[in-house]
């Protein structure tokens, strides 16, 4: 059981450090990147990352926190970053 609630800790600083990343790649505050972390947790809670990859679930979750706080960052800069195209992430 143990050993469970370890992996379950580890992944979560490694979400964190992937949203605080691309935060400060897009040079986004700390209250976003804050807000980005919150509905990560919720869309975890919510089963939303099952079967979606977590980069690109962090990319939404930090532009939906982008469009809370109307800031100018719109979804291509979040596809820019990710090297994907703009409706692999707007699948999320």
């Amino acid at each position: 059981v143990s050993n469970g609630c370890k992996g379950k800790s580890v992944l979560g600083k490694e979400e964190r450090r992937r949203i605080q990343a691309l935060a400060h790649a897009l040079r986004l505050p700390d209250r976003i990147s804050d807000a980005g972390q919150r509905y990560f947790n919720l869309a975890v809670n919510m089963n939303f990352v099952q079967g979606r990859r977590t980069q690109y679930v962090v990319a939404a979750c930090l532009y939906s926190a982008c469009r809370m706080e109307k800031t100018s960052h719109m979804l291509i800069d979040f596809s820019d970053l990710l090297e994907v195209r703009l409706a692999v992430v707007s699948i999320c």
